[in-house]
């Protein structure tokens, strides 16, 4: 049975310890973020947010990231990463020992060179259309005669 209540819903930073179990129970909860935010101080950066006791839960396509799924519960479809933003704001997944594994979002590719010149090759476009030195090859020509 879904569960209307905690289905579709953004409870980033939130807890339910204080919510009886009774409410997740054996209902399924699909696309919710639950996502916990790491802050300097933390003891850990998985929180264990859920209450004590809640068992029979198929989590959806849920964000669980740097969630505890207590034993008894399912995750399906679901990200459950554990992922720490540095101090320069770069966020990285981590592995079970807290080792970085690579950045959540990646850096942005290397430009693509032009061969001849070795430059960006959208500098080069932006280049030659400042210079007005495109050449489309096309002719225009003036029209004349319709309508005699």
């Amino acid at each position: 049975m879904k569960n209307e209540i905690y289905s579709f819903q953004n409870f980033t930073g939130c807890s339910f310890k204080t919510v009886p179990a009774s409410e997740f129970n054996n209902t399924e909860i699909v696309g919710s973020c639950f996502y916990q935010e790491w802050k300097a101080g933390d003891t850990s950066i998985v929180k264990d947010i859920f209450p004590d006791g809640m068992t029979g839960v198929t989590f959806v396509r849920c964000n669980l990231d740097n969630v505890f799924v207590p034993e008894g519960n399912t995750a399906v479809g679901c990200s459950n990463r554990i992922i720490k933003a540095e101090e320069d704001g770069t966020a990285y997944i981590l592995d079970g020992d807290g080792n970085k594994i690579e950045p959540v979002c990646p850096p942005e590719p290397e430009p693509c060179l032009c061969p001849l010149c070795e430059q960006p090759a959208d500098d080069i476009v932006t280049m030659a259309i400042e210079k007005n030195s495109v050449s489309l090859g096309i002719q225009v020509g003036k029209v004349t005669g319709i309508g005699k």
